[in-house]
Formats: structure tokens, C-alpha cells, sequence
């Protein structure tokens, strides 16, 4: 109560001695904890005033501190401002690598005149695995079949699309062909 005499309030309501003493307790506690702490740190094994002291000065000084003064901000933002921006890039945008690095050539190619599968009397396909029957050809684990660059084939005439079509015919009856009178061995012997 004395404290507050001192601090020259007159009148108050019996809650605020009770809150006092209890800030009052907090503070010591935590005072002395601090000064336990620099002993300890000292290598000494009793409490000393130097201890509390120091501890003292260290929390009047965390509870006095507060924001920098103008002239300390306008120093440091003067600091700060002196270092130059960055150079703006004349570019903008994503950056991409080259484009031979860039994953994204095609890995498909389409086969417009693809045979259809031919089948023998067994009902299985006999046709040349590189001449696969699919208008799709191609996998992400294999090259592509194209070009690096998107490069595209030249168109045939009409005249070679036919020649490559017999030829594609021919190629699959010799090999049909071939599938029978193995399986005809195969039976025989």
C-alpha cells in the first residue's frame, strides 16, 4: 500500500493490492531466476549481488527499450537504400533452357498408311514387329521416330504411296507364308 501512496494514488479498490503483490512476486521470481542463470554461467555455485544486479539492469532494460528513435530509422533506411536494385532483365517471362533441353519435341509419330494386321488361319496376327499395325508408334523409353527440330516428312505421290502399300502387302504374305509352312513342319515333324 505504501507503493502506491508513493506513486500518489489516493483511491483504489482492494483487487489492485492483490494484483500488485502478485506482479510484484512474478517479477522477483523471474529476476532471481536470471541472476541464478548469470551465476551458473559465471561457474559460481551461490548467488551473488553482482548476479542480481545484472539481472535487475537486464529486464529494466527489455522493459525501458523501446522503438528506435527517427533519427535512428532515417540512418538505417539511408543504409539500406544505398545498396542498388537489381538490373531489370530487358526479358520477361518464363525462362526456358534451349530447346533441344526443353522435353518437349513430340515422342509419337502418326502413320497414316499403316497396314491393317493380318491374320493367319489361327487367328493371330502374322505381321512384322517394326511394321506395327497401330497408327501410333512410339514410347517415352524409345527415341522418337522423328526428327530433333519438329522437322516434318515430305509428302509421297501418289505413285510411291501405292508402291510402299505393295511392298507393305508383299512384304506381310511372304512372311504369312512363311508362319504356314513352319507350322506345316511343325506338324509333320
Amino acid at each position: 500500500m505504501q507503493l502506491l501512496k508513493d506513486a500518489g494514488v489516493t483511491s483504489y479498490e482492494p483487487r489492485v493490492v492483490s494484483h500488485l503483490v502478485d506482479r510484484m512476486r512474478r517479477y522477483t521470481r523471474e529476476v532471481l531466476i536470471d541472476a541464478r542463470d548469470y551465476a551458473d554461467h559465471a561457474g559460481r555455485t551461490d548467488l551473488g549481488m553482482q548476479d542480481v544486479r545484472l539481472a535487475v539492469r537486464k529486464k529494466q532494460d527489455a522493459l525501458s527499450a523501446g522503438p528506435p528513435s527517427r533519427e535512428d530509422q532515417i540512418r538505417q533506411a539511408d543504409e539500406v537504400n544505398r545498396i542498388p536494385l537489381p538490373v531489370i532483365p530487358d526479358k520477361f517471362g518464363v525462362r526456358l533452357p534451349p530447346f533441344q533441353y526443353q522435353n518437349t519435341l513430340p515422342n509419337l509419330q502418326w502413320e497414316a498408311h499403316a497396314e491393317p494386321p493380318v491374320h493367319d488361319e489361327a487367328g493371330e496376327m502374322d505381321v512384322d514387329p517394326e511394321q506395327a499395325p497401330s497408327p501410333l508408334s512410339g514410347n517415352r523409353n524409345k527415341k522418337a521416330k522423328t526428327t530433333p527440330g519438329l522437322e516434318t516428312k515430305k509428302p509421297l505421290t501418289l505413285k510411291e504411296k501405292k508402291e510402299q502399300e505393295e511392298a507393305n502387302r508383299a512384304k506381310a504374305e511372304a512372311k504369312a507364308a512363311r508362319r504356314r509352312l513352319q507350322a506345316q513342319n511343325a506338324k509333320r515333324g
